[in-house]
């Protein structure tokens, strides 16, 4: 059966290939450009402040009909966690206020990163 000579018939069809698609013609709707600002909300963590050391807290609380003082060692882990939360909380919040950005920093606030964009405007 000869299968090569019926393949060659069609100019598109060379060995037996499909034809290729013909290039796409893109087409823009929009400019292709950066802006010059950042807009967007602040990052919210998604994960709760000391929620185990509360779950502990509230379990033991529950178990013994809400005595404080047999709780005390779970009430004291959950109040110096949520301190040293608070702390963390306050330390990001004082560097964040910074409109200019820190040298080597890993991640930027939306104000940071407007007024780079101020200082090093795109081209146009």
């Amino acid at each position: 059966m000869r299968t090569t000579q019926p393949l060659l018939w069609n100019k598109w069809m060379k060995n037996g290939r499909k034809p290729a698609r013909p290039p796409y013609r893109f087409t823009e709707c929009k400019k292709l450009e950066l802006k010059d600002y950042v807009s967007g909300g602040d990052r919210h963590s998604s994960e709760l402040a000391c929620n185990s050391q509360m779950m502990d807290m509230m379990n033991c609380l529950k178990q013994f009909d809400f005595d404080e003082q047999k709780c005390s060692q779970q009430i004291k882990a959950f109040r110096s966690c949520y301190n040293t939360f608070l702390e963390n909380q306050m330390k990001a919040k004082v560097g964040s206020n910074k409109n200019e950005p820190i040298p080597h920093q890993q991640k930027l606030t939306r104000v940071q990163v407007n007024t780079m964009l101020k200082r090093y405007p795109q081209p146009r």
